[in-house]
């Protein structure tokens, strides 16, 4: 979903969690995948490992 421009509101309503839980694991993938931010480095990681799906 980050990859597809959604936003921590959409995420959140999307997935039934709450803004903050969605904003926790955005923070930790960023952490663990040692990217800059979810912008650029989540999705440039997706990207390259075929990770990317469409939710539409």
């Amino acid at each position: 979903m980050i990859v597809n421009g959604r936003t921590t509101p959409q995420i959140s309503e999307k997935l039934f969690i709450a803004p903050s839980t969605v904003e926790t694991h955005r923070r930790k993938l960023i952490e663990k995948l040692g990217v800059e931010n979810a912008t650029k480095g989540l999705i440039k990681y997706a990207l390259e490992n075929n990770l990317f799906k469409n939710d539409g």
